[in-house]
């Protein structure tokens, strides 16, 4: 009798496991939101999102969808988009968050609380901010990627593969602005330059007049390409509040400090003839940040990259004396740039009293005494900082 109840019990729990599912969503009735821009216009929030809609494309019907809604809060801006969409927008297969420059001028804190609470938004999700409206970024479709749903992802992790750390999520973003001794840095995304530093838009005759003398077809080079998206520069962030603007320059001492270069490149001046050039492949980079608790309170950065050469315009021979000296001098003139590029990159923090380094974390969580001691909004601009430069060559690959 037991046997024939547990077999009965086994078939109806087979039934239930095998009835199909009970929550089910219709494909079709459903889009994903894969990127978001947040604007601040007065006191009204513009949230623009960009929408792929599941269905078979066809050729010049892409399923990809860009729709803005506005309020006096994000979630209100979400609800004016809600109106007008024809299906329910699913928010867990987003990826990137642009913030626009009004976005920044404002309380951040009181932005990114509905992401922090939103049940359907990941720590994961990855930040990004650019100079005016960020809206118009997603309105960018390069002709490399036609369906470009993933290609504000695909910038920001291609650029983590190269340099560990680079990318911003929401977590990062929500340490920055709460965290002790640590403020933050944000990536900037902008419309690529072109080879004049300038964009004229053309005219409707210009573009019929282009496309006649290509035979009435688009051209195909990348370079004529003015819709291509570069992540260059960045934002400062101090206390829920924007500092500063940054430019590249600034972003590779930043990186030399805080990122773990994995794959990357640096070029310098022959040593020998100057108008010749010397690259490198940076295979890695680390950098130690050491306190000197003694007084006065100093601290030691000590960059040690390894790199090997993948380039030398200059065809000389060489004996093994003079090669020995060529890579002295190779060895001080890499060591040199890296160290001027760190020592700019300190002095624009220090003069904006700005650490996005953790420097002040790493005194904080070390030597909590000696950082109690410090004036917490103002230690970066009077803390003395060094550069120490170790680097490390692959000396069989230098020498022709």
């Amino acid at each position: 009798m037991n046997k024939r109840v547990m077999f009965l019990c086994l078939l109806i729990l087979i039934a239930v496991i095998n009835g199909g599912c009970w929550d089910k969503k219709e494909f079709n009735k459903i889009s994903f939101a894969t990127a978001m821009a947040v604007d601040r216009i007065d006191e009204t929030y513009q949230l623009t999102i960009k929408v792929m809609m599941p269905k078979n494309a066809s050729d010049g019907d892409y399923p990809v969808w860009v729709v803005s809604g506005n309020g006096k809060s994000i979630q209100d801006a979400m609800d004016d988009i809600s109106k007008r969409s024809p299906r329910n927008i699913y928010w867990s297969h987003m990826d990137v968050i642009i913030l626009g420059e009004n976005v920044l001028d404002n309380n951040m804190y009181q932005t990114l609380d509905f992401f922090i609470r939103g049940n359907e938004f990941r720590r994961r999700n990855y930040f990004m901010t650019t100079e005016g409206k960020a809206s118009d970024l997603l309105d960018i479709s390069p002709k490399l990627a036609k369906i470009n749903t993933f290609y504000f992802k695909s910038l920001i992790e291609d650029q983590n593969d190269m340099i560990a750390r680079s990318a911003v999520t929401l977590n990062d973003v929500l340490l920055g602005i709460s965290d002790r001794g640590r403020d933050l840095f944000i990536p900037k995304l902008q419309l690529q330059e072109s080879k004049d530093d300038m964009h004229q838009p053309q005219s409707e005759e210009e573009t019929v007049a282009k496309s006649e003398g290509n035979g009435g077809k688009e051209e195909n080079s990348i370079d004529s390409d003015d819709n291509m998206l570069e992540l260059k520069g960045g934002a400062l962030i101090k206390d829920e509040a924007f500092v500063c603007w940054v430019d590249e320059e600034w972003v590779n001492g930043f990186y030399w400090i805080y990122g773990n270069i994995k794959r990357a490149s640096i070029s310098i001046a022959h040593p020998v003839d100057e108008t010749e050039t010397l690259s490198f492949a940076i295979k890695k980079s680390s950098c130690d940040i050491t306190v000197n608790s003694q007084e006065p309170l100093s601290v030691q950065l000590t960059v040690r990259p390894v790199l090997n050469i993948v380039e030398n315009t200059m065809q000389d021979k060489l004996n093994q004396e003079e090669g020995e000296n060529f890579l002295e001098q190779i060895k001080m003139a890499i060591e040199e740039k890296i160290k001027n590029q760190v020592e700019n990159t300190i002095a624009l923090a220090k003069e904006n009293n700005v650490d996005p380094f953790g420097i002040g974390r790493r005194i904080w969580a070390y030597y909590p005494q000696d950082f109690a001691k410090l004036d917490e909004e103002n230690y970066m601009s009077s803390l003395d900082i060094s550069v120490v430069v170790e680097s490390e060559l692959k000396f069989a690959l230098i020498i022709n």
